[in-house]
């Protein structure tokens, strides 16, 4: 999680630059809850290290670029006249294959699903105006990682992460808002025994995925 932490402290440095330059009154306005729906394009990677059951060792990079859809909820605190913080939680719907592994002896091909990809997270914002904001979000990423098998394979888990993203967002005086944002999610090491049905066959991945989204929503 080294790269998460220094993207993380990156983002606390730029949100102090940002607190630092003048501002307008604003953060009022976009103050109580609020809901939405998101569309975003996902480029989602996997560097991986394959053991075979003599031993031996392959290494590669899969990835795909996968649609998703989601909708959010959650809760705009301010916090001072210009700075206000963002609570929310944001679940993506339908199933994405992220990965496909193709073996040559069509024993150990395998792939990778991913379902219920959800995120808790929290995002400084400064307000500009009474209708715009910047902001940072951080957050906790979780999804049900499903792995098909020519053969009997382990059970990889969860994925778990940290997801960091900026953007901004228009405030409308009817309460409707769009949001655009850009972010990459870093997910723990993932690990798979038995594969191709061999019991000394492994399979190790660090997946990560960078994303696009744009959000339409309601602020009540």
């Amino acid at each position: 999680m080294k790269k998460l932490k220094s993207m993380l402290y990156g983002a606390y440095i730029m949100l102090a630059c940002i607190a630092t330059t003048p501002a307008w009154s604003g953060s009022a306005d976009f103050a109580g809850p609020f809901i939405s729906i998101q569309g975003a394009s996902a480029g989602v990677a996997l560097d991986g290290r394959h053991t075979s059951e003599d031993g031996e060792h392959t290494e590669g990079t899969a990835g795909k670029v996968v649609p998703l859809a989601g909708a959010e909820i959650g809760y705009n605190i301010p916090i001072t006249d210009s700075l206000f913080i963002s609570v929310g939680y944001m679940e993506n719907f339908g199933r994405a294959e992220i990965s496909r592994g193709d073996e040559a002896a069509d024993k150990a091909d395998t792939k990778f699903h991913i379902t219920g990809h959800h995120n808790i997270y929290i995002a400084p914002q400064i307000s500009f105006g009474d209708t715009s904001a910047a902001f940072v979000k951080l957050g906790y990423s979780e999804a049900d990682l499903k792995v098909s098998c020519n053969n009997a394979c382990g059970d990889p888990g969860n994925l778990q992460g940290g997801t960091i993203s900026v953007g901004t967002q228009t405030l409308f005086p009817w309460g409707v808002y769009v949001k655009t944002e850009a972010g990459v999610s870093v997910y723990d090491q993932i690990n798979m025994s038995n594969v191709g049905g061999s019991a000394n066959a492994k399979l190790g991945a660090k997946p990560r995925m960078a994303y696009g989204a744009v959000s339409i929503g309601y602020k009540f």
